[in-house]
C-alpha cells in the first residue's frame, strides 16, 4: 500500500489540502536525508551561503514548504529545490532520488504556478541522467531515470497541457526519455548494391573496432542502393567505446567483411560515447 493511499479513507473528513500536506510529510519523515546531497550540500542540513541572506532550509523543510498551503512559501520552496536539485541544468544531485515521488505528486496536486515550477524540475533530472542506462551500471542517476521512465505515459498526457509551460517541460522530458532507445542519429547512405531495411543490423567502425548497430530508418521502411536517409543507431555495447562519436563525424559500416555504406553524425543521445562531452564516474 502507497503511503497515499493509507489517507484515502480520510477524504470524507479532510481538505484536499489537507490530505495532501499529511501526505507529503509522512513522505517527507519517511526518508533519511542525511545520506543523500544537494549542489549546495548535506540534504539533511541547512545550509549557509554567500548569495542567500539566511541559510537555505533542508530538503524536506523545502518540501514540506512546498505543500505548506502559503503561496509565498510555496514559491520559495520550489526555487530552493531547484536550485538545490538540478542547478540550472548542470547537474541532478542524489536527493533528487528521495524527492523524486513527493515531486510527482505535488505535480498531480498544487496550483499552476508550482506545476510549471515542478515540471521545470523533471526536465532538469532528466537532462542531467539521459544516456546513462546502458553505458554504467547501477546507479543513483540511472534508477533516477527508471523513476522517469516509469512516469512516461503521464508525462506524455501533459504535453497538450493547458498550461503553456507545463506542456512545454512535459514535451521536452519526453522526447529526453524516447532518445534513450538511441545512441546517435545519422544520415545514413547506402553504398552497396542491395537494398537495406529498417532494422539492419551492420558492423560500425568505432575507434578502429567493428561493434553491432541496430538502424532504425526515419520515414521509410526500405534505403535502395545510392539513398540516403535519416535513421537511428542503437549500438549492442556502447560502454565499451566511450568518445567515439563526434557530431558531423561519419562512421563506416560493413555487412560481413565489406563496407556497405556510411552514417555521418547529426546528433547525440549518449553523452558517453561523446567525443566532446564523454562522461567519467
Amino acid at each position: 500500500m502507497g503511503l497515499f493511499d493509507k489517507f484515502k479513507k480520510d477524504k470524507k473528513t479532510l481538505e484536499n489540502s489537507d490530505i495532501d500536506k499529511e501526505w507529503s510529510r509522512q513522505a517527507v519523515l519517511a526518508v533519511d536525508w542525511t545520506q543523500y546531497e544537494t549542489a549546495y550540500g548535506n540534504a539533511g542540513e541547512a545550509i549557509e551561503h554567500f548569495q542567500c541572506r539566511f541559510p537555505i532550509p533542508k530538503v524536506s523543510q523545502q518540501l514540506l514548504d512546498l505543500f505548506s498551503g502559503d503561496k509565498e512559501t510555496a514559491k520559495k520552496a520550489a526555487n530552493d529545490l531547484w536550485c538545490g536539485l538540478c542547478y540550472e541544468k548542470s547537474d541532478v544531485y542524489s536527493a533528487a532520488l528521495p524527492a523524486f515521488d513527493i515531486l510527482i505528486y505535488g505535480l498531480k496536486h498544487l496550483n499552476e504556478e508550482l506545476r510549471e515550477e515542478i515540471m521545470d524540475m523533471m526536465d532538469g533530472f532528466a537532462e542531467c541522467s539521459r544516456s546513462l542506462s546502458r553505458s554504467y551500471p547501477d546507479t543513483w542517476k540511472t534508477r533516477l531515470r527508471e523513476k522517469l521512465k516509469s512516469n512516461f505515459d503521464y508525462f506524455k498526457s501533459i504535453t497538450e497541457d493547458e498550461n503553456e509551460w507545463v506542456a512545454t517541460f512535459a514535451i521536452s522530458v519526453v522526447n529526453n526519455l524516447i532518445s534513450d532507445e538511441y545512441d546517435v542519429k545519422a544520415i545514413i547512405t547506402n553504398t552497396s548494391e542491395r537494398k537495406m531495411y529498417t532494422g539492419f543490423r551492420p558492423s560500425h567502425m568505432l575507434k578502429y573496432q567493428l561493434t553491432t548497430g541496430l538502424h532504425t530508418y526515419i520515414g521509410k521502411e526500405v534505403i535502395a542502393p545510392g539513398e540516403s536517409t535519416e535513421a537511428y543507431i542503437t549500438f549492442i555495447d556502447p560502454g565499451h567505446y566511450p568518445e567515439s562519436v563526434i557530431t558531423g563525424g561519419t562512421i563506416e559500416f560493413y555487412d560481413g567483411s565489406k563496407k556497405v555504406g556510411y552514417a555521418k553524425i547529426t546528433e547525440i543521445y549518449n553523452d558517453y560515447m561523446d567525443k566532446e562531452h564523454g562522461i567519467r564516474e
